[in-house]
C-alpha cells in the first residue's frame, strides 16, 4: 500500500512514480497524478492566456538580467557598446551551435546559465562585434583546411602566441 496513492482529481489508486515528486508532501509526492496534472495546467493556461504570456515575458526578463549582470553588464567586451538592443551572450569558442545540438535545454540559453550556475566560456558582445569573430574564425579555419572550430581556434591560437594574445588581438579587432 505504501508504492501507491489515490490521485485527489480523479480518485484513482496510482503508483507513486504516476504522481509529481514534492519532497514537502507524504511519500514525497503531490496528491494529484500527473495527467489530473497536466489537464489542470492546460485549462488554467487556456483560461488565463494573457497572464500566463505576461508572466512567461517577466521571467525571461529576469533570466536575461540575471546573464547578463553575471557575465559583465550590458556592456560589449570588445567595444563597449552599451545598446541593449544590440547585446547578446556569446560562446567564447565559436560553440554555440554545437552546444544547442549536444544539449536540448541550451535552446533557452539564459535558463539554461541559470541552471548550470552561470559557467565560464560566455561574454557579451554587440551584434557587430560577434559577427566580425565568427567571421574572423571561419576564415581562419578555411586557411586551415579544417571545419572543425576547436582545431581552427587551436591552431590559431598557436599561431598568434597563445590564448591571451588571441583574445587581445580579437579586442583590438572590436575596437576599430
Amino acid at each position: 500500500m505504501e508504492n501507491f496513492r489515490r490521485c485527489c482529481a480523479c480518485n484513482v489508486e496510482k503508483p507513486l512514480d504516476e504522481f509529481i515528486a514534492n519532497r514537502t508532501k507524504k511519500l514525497g509526492r503531490s496528491y494529484t497524478c500527473k495527467t489530473c496534472y497536466s489537464i489542470r495546467q492546460k485549462e488554467y493556461r487556456a483560461a488565463n492566456r494573457e497572464s500566463v504570456r505576461l508572466w512567461r515575458r517577466a521571467e525571461y526578463d529576469r533570466l536575461k538580467e540575471a546573464a547578463f549582470r553575471t557575465y559583465g553588464g550590458y556592456q560589449c567586451a570588445w567595444c563597449g557598446c552599451q545598446d541593449e538592443s544590440l547585446l547578446q551572450i556569446d560562446h567564447i569558442n565559436n560553440d554555440g551551435g554545437h552546444h544547442r545540438r549536444s544539449d536540448p535545454g541550451a535552446k533557452y540559453l539564459y535558463r539554461w546559465l541559470r541552471t548550470h550556475s552561470y559557467p565560464s566560456g560566455f561574454q557579451v558582445l554587440c551584434n557587430r562585434c560577434n559577427v566580425h569573430k565568427h567571421c574572423l574564425f571561419a576564415q581562419y579555419a578555411a586557411e586551415a583546411g579544417t571545419t572543425e572550430w576547436h582545431t581552427a581556434i587551436k591552431m590559431f591560437a598557436a599561431r598568434m602566441g597563445g590564448a591571451e594574445a588571441v583574445i587581445s588581438a580579437l579586442q583590438e579587432m572590436g575596437s576599430q
